[in-house]
């Protein structure tokens, strides 16, 4: 329905949400699936490597490295799966993974 414009599907406290860009500038790539949870709530979403995301006030770049390992970086944040890094905030709980591609 929307090609090169979807930017990420968000589940959180507020329902379903698509997140869309104004352009058709959002590359095909292998979507994400992440999941964050603060303690008191959490949210989900699918989104692709390159998209900005938000976690409170800071924006996060996602992105995949060669083996396919999840990173999601922001000014004072640091987390990737395949290390289990993670800076700024020591109580959140990060699940991501990779989804396979569906064929239609």
């Amino acid at each position: 329905m929307f090609p090169h414009r979807l930017k990420a599907i968000v589940q959180d406290q507020h329902g379903i949400n698509l997140v869309l860009s104004d352009k058709e500038d959002v590359p095909a790539s292998t979507p994400l699936w992440i999941k964050i949870c603060d303690g008191k709530s959490c949210a989900a979403m699918v989104t692709f490597s390159g998209q900005e995301i938000k976690l409170g006030r800071e924006e996060l770049t996602v992105l995949t490295d060669a083996h396919g390992k999840i990173i999601l970086e922001g000014n004072n944040f640091l987390w990737s799966n395949g290390d289990a890094l993670l800076a700024g905030n020591d109580k959140l709980k990060i699940e991501a993974k990779t989804l396979a591609p569906v064929v239609l």
